[in-house]
């Protein structure tokens, strides 16, 4: 038996917990909520579940169900698993609005944006997300 130890912030590890709370892993019958990919972020969002509003204590915000690999959001260390409430000091209520506002920073070419994200211990936690390159 080989046990490695990682730290809960390792990104394989934010990748197997976030693989574990993708959509399509709902049980037979459930509604499967649709996925908004922030492609030049690396983020995939999504609507809160009735239980993500209370586990996370939150009336709003979009979820982070994943995050690409090398992406600006990886690359400044946004893990899956928390909620967007804040984009830039905007109130951000659903997956479309968080959509908005990365789009909206794209095209005004600004240099990064200041996310606030919930988790699901109760911290708000800040990352300060570099734009990404775009060709």
């Amino acid at each position: 038996l080989v046990v490695t130890l990682v730290d809960r912030e390792d990104a394989s590890m934010r990748r197997w917990f976030a693989e574990l709370t993708e959509p399509d892993m709902a049980p037979d019958g459930a509604e499967v909520p649709e996925i908004l990919a922030a492609e030049e972020w690396g983020i995939a969002l999504r609507a809160l579940s009735i239980d993500e509003y209370m586990a996370f204590g939150v009336r709003d915000g979009a979820y982070v169900g994943s995050i690409l690999e090398g992406s600006a959001a990886d690359r400044n260390g946004v893990p899956a698993d928390v909620v967007i409430t804040e984009i830039d000091g905007e109130s951000v209520s659903s997956a479309e609005d968080a959509l908005t506002f990365l789009d909206l920073a794209l095209a005004e070419e600004r240099e990064s944006i200041l996310v606030r994200v919930e988790r699901r211990d109760g911290i708000a936690a800040f990352s300060e997300i570099d734009a990404p390159e775009l060709e």
